[in-house]
């Protein structure tokens, strides 16, 4: 072999070449491994499902007690909410399908998002140009009498003028588990962010209605101004990029699972939150996080 490598000096250059750039490579990735095992870790949250929820009873008010009330006589009462979104869906989905990335639909409560919600969230359009196409084309579908009742039809109007514009912000209120575990996270001197899916106008409103959440925050990335949105990676690569976060130091809380997936698929560990339940996200949090901050 020696006697091999001196007739060929490139050779043996071109060896000690590749084996300098393995060794460089190994010692990028045990540096690499102790900069993740060595950096502190870092919570993202998302707004709805995890830190806020919307009032049912404010939005039945904004559209009219006694107009829910007619129209569960009619229709009956049970899943009533239920039924109603899934109406509304079907109407706006009407204007257009959402496209899939990645296989995956952003959704909401277990519906894939209509595009023109998506497109809304995205900061695309306006919710007063959301408002005026969804009202056209209601107008085209009752002639063709797709609505079961002219009470229906009357209904969903509403809905969609309390639920798709920043009036439906106004109708939000704390989940204290959520805040709670925030104000653990600063408390044990951790950053925290929170990235959601809202259009400019609605989150323009919660920033306001809730300093005890952005006052408490180190930042936040919103699909509405950011032209992306969750569970789109790109959503994820702006927040970490924006903040120079290693995804491994990051743990993220959403109530979508999609979402979750989405960022467990960059390497950002997932933290489910159904029906406001942070029993077992807290159970984590304590062993992997938290009791480490107590012993030190």
């Amino acid at each position: 072999m020696k006697n091999r490598l001196k007739r060929h000096p490139f050779l043996a250059l071109a060896l000690s070449g590749i084996v300098m750039i393995a060794a460089g490579i190994a010692a990028y990735r045990t540096n690499t491994r102790l900069q993740t095992s060595d950096a502190e870790p870092v919570f993202i949250f998302d707004l709805g499902g995890v830190l806020i929820e919307t009032s049912g009873i404010g939005i039945a008010r904004e559209v009219g007690l006694r107009h829910f009330f007619f129209y569960g006589v009619r229709e009956g009462f049970r899943g009533i909410r239920e039924r109603l979104q899934g109406r509304m869906f079907e109407l706006l989905e009407t204007l257009g399908k959402q496209t899939a990335i990645n296989g995956t639909l952003a959704q909401y409560n277990g519906l894939p998002l209509p595009d023109i919600m998506c497109r809304w969230q995205r900061g695309e359009m306006t919710s007063q140009e959301l408002i005026a196409q969804a009202t056209r084309k209601m107008k085209e579908l009752k002639k063709q009498n797709w609505f079961n009742s002219n009470r229906e039809y009357k209904l969903i109007k509403k809905l969609i003028k309390a639920s798709l514009s920043p009036v439906h912000a106004e109708h939000t209120k704390i989940i204290p588990q959520g805040l709670a575990l925030l104000e653990q996270c600063k408390r044990a001197g951790y950053r925290v962010y929170v990235l959601s899916n809202y259009d400019y106008e609605s989150f323009a409103v919660l920033q306001e209605k809730f300093p005890e959440i952005f006052s408490r925050i180190d930042g936040y990335v919103v699909s509405g101004q950011v032209g992306c949105m969750k569970p789109d990676p790109l959503i994820y690569a702006h927040l970490l990029d924006k903040f120079r976060l290693c995804p491994h130091q990051c743990y993220f809380i959403d109530n979508q699972s999609e979402n979750i997936q989405a960022a467990e698929a960059l390497g950002i560990t997932g933290l489910l939150c159904e029906d406001k339940q942070f029993g077992s996200i807290n159970a984590c949090l304590n062993e992997q996080v938290f009791a480490e901050t107590i012993t030190a």
